[in-house]
This record gives structure tokens, sequence and C-alpha cells, in this order.
């Protein structure tokens, strides 16, 4: 079986993306695999499978040109495989998936008939603050349903989140400017010797992910809160939830003003509750590093989505209404000393999803041929 995989070259969220599938890859030696972040005119761009990783997540799409792309594409390959990894769960990108073998999300809102609503500013969440708080956005990017009416669930799958990724604990200057190198780099040696280098990399992270996820953590509570939150560069619909939170921590005088990586790591192993907004989508980065550093997780609830791995699950963290009317009960419910047992439950399913990734990826990636 010959499996080519093209994805995009410069993108912190692609770099994660791809690990599960460079583990996979390593694994499946057996398989003719090559690694493109460009079309290549050659003749080893065709095989059974093309897998293509965020091509088309732009929302001034040339659709004619998509679709004749996808074309070309089917002239080479027997089957196609999209992973749509943006971080908005409400939108799904209907004339792709009508039109591949299998359509990926990094997760699904629970209720699949919402799919068949408009949301303003694209997000559930952001059509929330609008309706609710009166939110308006200077250039309005809605989500829009599927002209065609057209909704295949059977083509739909979510594959894996950014809970599967380049995860750092060292504090060492030269270790975290190589980590920001692989993260927004990979276009400088994403195709050096068919991404041997990422293979490498991403078997190292991983199994030092599951190392660290494996050691007992102390049964202390600081009542120390790490909230650092940005809100620049969000639609104001988008950012809205982000600047609730970060005025309830104003009244508590707790500064959430970006500082360095180095400070953030620092005030992370010092605190003992770790606040997560949502950003551009429900899951975060600091989701995941709240786990890795053993801390309570606060986060907006999060139960109307479904995900892989899913960390929000309600004996894993402390949910936040989205009008923050139990912000200071969630605050007290993670002073208490079994809030600990949360963290503990959630590093337990993070390590054993660590430990099934290469499954999840022969899952996927069968698919389409069963």
């Amino acid at each position: 079986m010959k499996i080519v995989f093209l994805h995009e070259k410069n993108n912190i969220t692609t770099n994660f993306s791809m690990l599960p599938i460079y583990l996979w890859a390593e694994e499946n030696k057996h398989f003719e695999i090559n690694f493109y972040s460009e079309i290549q005119n050659n003749y080893n761009f065709c095989g059974d499978l093309l897998f293509i990783i965020r091509r088309y997540e732009f929302d001034n799409l040339d659709l004619n040109r998509v679709e004749k792309e996808i074309d070309f594409f089917y002239k080479h390959f027997k089957k196609i495989i999209y992973f749509d990894d943006s971080a908005a769960l409400s939108k799904i990108n209907w004339f792709i998936s009508n039109r591949v073998d299998l359509y990926c999300k990094r997760g699904l809102l629970r209720n699949k008939e919402l799919y068949k609503r408009e949301f303003y500013g694209g997000r559930i969440y952001s059509d929330f603050y609008h309706r609710n708080y009166n939110v308006f956005d200077e250039i309005e990017n809605n989500s829009s349903l599927d002209p065609s009416s057209k909704y295949d669930w059977s083509k739909v799958e979510i594959a894996w989140n950014v809970g599967l990724g380049l995860y750092l604990f060292n504090q060492n200057f030269f270790k975290n400017k190589f980590n920001e190198f692989l993260k927004k780099g990979s276009k400088f040696y994403c195709e050096i010797l068919n991404s041997k280098l990422n293979k490498f990399i991403s078997k190292k992270v991983t199994n030092e992910l599951i190392h660290n996820l494996s050691e007992e953590i102390v049964d202390t509570n600081n009542k120390r809160i790490m909230a650092r939150i940005t809100s620049g560069g969000y639609t104001n619909s988008v950012g809205f939830q982000r600047n609730l939170i970060k005025l309830e921590l104003d009244k508590m005088n707790i500064d959430t003003d970006k500082v360095s990586f180095s400070k953030y790591l620092t005030e992370i192993k010092d605190s003992s509750i770790f606040i997560s907004p949502f950003g551009w989508g429900e899951i975060c980065f600091r989701d995941f590093e709240a786990i890795l550093f053993g801390k309570v997780l606060i986060k907006p609830k999060c139960d109307h989505i479904e995900t892989w791995p899913n960390i929000y699950k309600h004996d894993m963290y402390i949910p936040l209404e989205w009008d923050l009317s139990n912000f200071k009960k969630a605050i007290e419910k993670s002073y208490e000393l079994e809030s600990i047992q949360s963290v503990k439950i959630a590093r337990k399913y993070y390590r054993s999803s660590l430990n099934e990734i290469t499954t999840r990826v022969d899952k996927i990636i069968k698919k389409p041929f069963n």
C-alpha cells in the first residue's frame, strides 16, 4: 500500500496534528509512505491513499479551484482522507467532506443537529455571547450551512486533538528555542530524509510525556492560581469569554498579562490551579499542560463536544458555566484537597491515550478501505 501525506508546512497546530502520523509511519515501514508540503509533479505523487492535512482551512476558499484540485488528486489516488484540524469544532466544510472518502476533525459537537444552524462568529460559544451579551464583530465571519443540505455523517470521523503533540517541561533556554523551531519551522525539515527527523523527535517527545504522566503528583494544594490569559487577536465574540474571565481574576488581584515562556513554566510549577478559557476553539494547548504539570484544571464547560483524547469528562476538570455564574464556587472547589483526585484521573486517562496513538491512526487510515 502506498500512502502520501500532504500537509501545511508551517503551522504549530499542523505539527501537533502530524505527530501521531509520524509515530504510525515509523511503526508501519512495510507501507510505502511519503510526506510532502507541496504538490509534487513527479512519479511519487500517486498511490493508494492521499491524506491531506489543513490544506483548505481558509474562509475565502476558491471552491472551484478546490474542486478541480480534488478531481486532480483522484486521478492519482484511489482514496482521499481530509483532516480539518482547525480549532472551530462548530464548523464542518461540507463542500470538502462531500468530495472525499473520509473527513476528520479534532472534535465535534455532540448534538449533530446543531450543524444545521448558523453560528454568529463561527462557534457555538461566540454565538452564545452574541445573543446573551449583545457582542458584535467588526467583520462578521459566521458559520455557513451546507447549501446542498447533504449531511453524510458516515464520512465524518473524530481523529485526534492537540493533546498529542510537542510539549516541553524544561526551562532550559536552548531546549525552549529548539522547541519553538520544532513548532514553527517544519518547512525547513519536513521533507528531509522523508521526515526521519520528525519521526525520531515525535517518538522521543511522546515517550517523555508518558514518563511524566506515570510519575506520582504531590497531594498538596497551595491555592495559587495560574491564569495568564491573552485576549488580543481574537474577534469580539470569540474573545469575549476570555475578557469575562480576566475581569473576575482582576477582582482577585491575579495578574493575567502575557509573560515569557520561562516565567510561564515557573508559574505553572508554583501554582496548583490552572484556568484555561476557550481560544479559537474549545480545546486548548494549556488544557493538556495543566494535566502534564499535575494542576487542577478550571475550564468553561465542554459537555457539548466529543473529542479524543477527551479530558473534558466531569471527573477530570472543574467546569465553569459560560456566563461565569459559578466562578466563585469553582475556585472554592479547586481549593478542596479531593480536587487532586480529578488530576490523577485525567493523568491516567491521558497516559493511556498516548499509548493508543498508533492504533487510532491505523483505524482512521484503514476506514475508507473497509
